[in-house]
């Protein structure tokens, strides 16, 4: 007899969104991609390995169980005691008490497919009726992180707690999940998903972006959020578990392929575009599943998501069959993802950031013709009130005529491509002032200023006319081309930086 086990960990802004501390952030995430693997862990001890783990998401997992009912059920209980648990096994404090999690068993039958739907189906009715915090011990303090908490845990305001004498009270919840984050930061988390030694990380974001070599994109850093496209559509056409299963480890050994890849490029570029006196510039707020947030150094933005795109396409190989069998519409015949990359200061608040980089890499999703391909939306953040609430709306008053909204979304495929036509027109010593001039006119919607921006682009010269009608072709032949121009120059094809 088997049963099937879904657990997932759910209210997640409560648990990762609700500070802009990086390492409390951090620690959050990394606690509930930790958590399937204690689950699994438990499982393993009870059944003696009679188990399978059939999906480990980032903060989800399904297992099947080889046992009786009654024992199944007592497994779900142990596994909601320990998660709910104050101390760990080894006496440790248990930081994930202070997440919210829903656990569910369900007899195996013949249709693989709709025990899944059921078992998800109860988890969301276990979530409808429970909390969605973890309710805290009360205290007199304020936690300083989260400004919502009761605080009543002594810390450091500083990670480094030999070099400061500042006292902060914090909750449990942001103490536990900071102190994780910080651990995890050292070591961890990269060694245990590319076996890659001897890396160390700069510690903050304004460590990680410092670099006044970099001019005006010192402290800059870029935000990028990764989604895959339509993969619940696969994963709900697998056949039985052990194809859904299969399917999870390629896209797990594809995922660290990937990380592992970004990790080699930055240790072995011992130069201050990927490493502040050797420590690598590289956070990780998200991973798993299919999603994933990094940050990185502006200068390095565009570099990263590209890599990420051409090492998806290399590393994540998924059976042809399977897709076709769910219907998924990609060209390539590969899964695909949608991105948003935000270009910001360091001291930005992240989980503001970080919401605005999701909402910008829904856009594609949302409309039919790109949401089974690899595109990237990407915002340039002076301030971050400029941008407002609604991004959409935003980018698409900026258009006003110049074009319409998909023409600011990038094909994946020509991230290359943009970036050596602008490279171009450095080297070629293209006025970058005029592109403001001629963006000023067409925005005017007079035929008048239509003849002034003819006239502006009839004094530039051969070379630059000649890239500029390859770069407008790129963007969908629209005018919105002078936009990307004008936002991406300081961020593209920058003097010592390697385009490989």
């Amino acid at each position: 007899m088997s049963y099937y086990l879904r657990f997932e960990g759910v209210n997640l802004s409560n648990f990762i969104g609700d500070t802009n501390d990086l390492s409390t952030i951090r620690g959050g995430g990394l606690l509930l991609l930790d958590a399937t693997e204690k689950a699994q862990k438990l499982i393993a001890e009870e059944l003696n390995n009679k188990y399978t783990a059939i999906t480990q998401g980032a903060s989800w997992a399904l297992f099947e169980l080889e046992t009786d009912k009654a024992t199944a059920f007592q497994i779900k209980q142990n596994l909601i005691n320990r998660l709910n648990s104050e101390l760990e096994v080894d006496g440790q404090d248990n930081p994930l008490r202070h997440a919210t999690f829903v656990v569910d068993v369900l007899e195996k039958t013949a249709d693989f497919a709709k025990d899944r739907d059921s078992l998800h189906t109860l988890n969301r009715w276990q979530q409808m009726q429970s909390p969605s915090v973890s309710f805290p011990q009360a205290a007199n303090e304020i936690c300083v992180i989260d400004k919502l908490r009761p605080g009543s845990v002594e810390a450091y305001s500083q990670s480094d707690e030999s070099t400061s004498n500042k006292k902060i009270m914090l909750s449990p919840s942001v103490a536990l999940r900071r102190k994780y984050g910080l651990s995890q930061k050292r070591s961890g988390f990269y060694k245990s998903r590319t076996k890659l030694e001897e890396l160390t990380f700069t510690q903050d974001l304004k460590e990680l972006s410092h670099a006044t070599k970099q001019g005006i994109l010192n402290e800059k850093i870029a935000v990028i959020y990764i989604d895959g496209n339509k993969f619940g559509q696969v994963v709900r056409s697998c056949k039985d578990a052990n194809e859904q299963a299969q399917f999870d480890r390629k896209l797990r050994e594809g995922q660290n392929a990937i990380l592992k890849a970004l990790l080699r490029k930055a240790k072995t570029n011992k130069n201050d575009l990927w490493q502040n006196n050797g420590k690598i510039r590289l956070e990780t707020l998200l991973w798993g599943g299919d999603e994933l947030i990094w940050v990185v150094p502006a200068w390095l933005g565009w570099q990263t998501l590209n890599l990420f795109f051409k090492q998806a396409d290399e590393h994540i190989k998924i059976d042809k069959r399977l897709l076709e069998r769910s219907g998924y519409n990609s060209t390539n015949g590969k899964l695909t993802h949608a991105a948003g990359l935000v270009f910001c200061h360091y001291n930005a608040p992240i989980h503001r950031i970080t919401a605005l980089a999701h909402s910008l890499a829904e856009i594609p999703k949302k409309q039919d013709e790109y949401k089974y391909k690899n595109r990237v939306a990407y915002q340039i953040l002076e301030s971050f009130d400029h941008a407002g609430t609604n991004i959409e709306k935003y980018r698409e008053n900026r258009l006003a005529n110049l074009a319409q909204p998909e023409h600011l979304l990038i094909p994946a495929e020509k991230m290359d491509e943009l970036e050596n036509h602008i490279k171009t027109l450095k080297d070629h010593e293209f006025p970058k002032r005029k592109s403001y001039q001629i963006i000023k006119a067409l925005l005017k919607k007079k035929p008048e200023q239509d003849e002034l921006a003819k006239s502006l682009q009839k004094k530039l010269f051969p070379d630059h006319l000649e890239t500029l009608e390859k770069l407008k072709t790129l963007c969908g032949g629209e005018d919105a081309y002078w936009l990307h121009l004008t936002d991406l120059w300081d961020y593209l094809a920058m003097e010592g930086n390697d385009h490989d």
